[in-house]
């Protein structure tokens, strides 16, 4: 069975969802309604929660097989949870899967907007083991 996965945060960069999921999969972007991404205190990464108006933009991952997101759970921990949510894409809305902080544990969230461009120019290279690029 194929599966449908929206990202917003690391899982974006090409090269951090292929690691992870060991291959790449065909993405488009995507946009999630009524949901906010905030820093995780103290790291790299960014969480996913319930926002009454907030929009959240992503992407959109298809064809993902068992053993890929097996492999996402695995990376996510237990930080999040996969859930099942209605996004909205150039092809209208679709329900996927995606990862959201458990309830019990959004306190670690700081309340600052996670930042993408900021992510891919200053952590991604520490996060794939590479010298930063200038």
């Amino acid at each position: 069975m194929a599966h449908r996965l929206f990202t917003y945060g690391t899982l974006c960069a090409p090269e951090v969802m292929e690691a992870v999921a060991g291959r790449l999969f065909q993405a488009s972007p995507a946009r999630l309604p009524d949901h906010a991404v905030y820093r995780v205190r103290g790291a790299d990464y960014p969480g996913l929660l319930p926002r009454p108006g907030a929009r959240t933009e992503g992407l959109l991952w298809e064809g993902l097989d068992g053993a890929a997101l097996g492999r996402l759970d695995r990376y996510e921990g237990d930080l999040y949870v996969r859930q099942q949510v209605r996004i909205l894409t150039g092809r209208g809305a679709r329900l996927v899967w995606t990862y959201q902080v458990r309830p019990g544990r959004r306190g670690l969230l700081s309340g600052e907007p996670w930042d993408y461009a900021q992510f891919r120019e200053r952590r991604l290279p520490r996060l794939l083991g590479r010298p930063r690029e200038r």
